[in-house]
């Protein structure tokens, strides 16, 4: 509050920030939920638990990864393994598995194939990818945009992307890739 004291008593070994009104929160080993009034939505079950994101988060539990409304429900859970499951951002989640990363859509169908090396969550329509040590971007079709060529990469942030070629950071264009 204004005056500094606690909206939300802390009680909490762990929590993250508040997304689509809900915020995970870790009591001993297991994660939850509250919504914003302090309220315990999910109880805590998880061995982690992402923020929630387009409606969704995903958690992993003795079974493995799955993603869950605010309601509990498992709205996707994969017939293959993975490693790591990422938030939802313009409809796709990236994951991965043993053989890299890859994106999900909201049907739990892979849609971009777990190629990658590293991968970040989508951003303007486009998302950061490593692959054989180099950096570069693809689309929401897993469409490589131009070419992998940069020694590090940012995500887009109003149209623009920072990338390093040889020492020299620069700024590159989404309008021109």
């Amino acid at each position: 509050t204004e005056d500094g004291s606690f909206l939300l008593r802390p009680v909490y070994d762990l929590a993250t920030s508040f997304s689509d009104g809900y915020a995970a929160v870790k009591m001993g080993d297991l994660w939850g939920y509250i919504d914003e009034c302090g309220n315990q939505i999910i109880d805590y079950k998880y061995l982690v638990a992402g923020s929630f994101s387009e409606s969704l988060a995903a958690v992993q539990d003795v079974e493995g990864w799955k993603y869950i409304d605010t309601s509990e429900n498992v709205i996707i859970k994969t017939d293959f393994s993975l490693s790591f499951a990422g938030r939802f951002s313009e409809g796709l989640a990236r994951i991965q598995t043993i053989n890299g990363w890859g994106y999900l859509n909201k049907e739990g169908r892979l849609v971009i194939p777990t190629l990658y090396d590293e991968a970040s969550d989508f951003s303007e329509g486009w998302a950061r990818i490593n692959s054989r040590g180099l950096n570069g971007f693809i689309d929401l079709n897993g469409i490589t945009v131009g070419e992998v060529i940069f020694d590090d990469a940012r995500s887009i942030s109003e149209g623009m992307a920072t990338v390093l070629v040889r020492d020299q950071w620069f700024f590159l264009s989404q309008a021109t890739g």
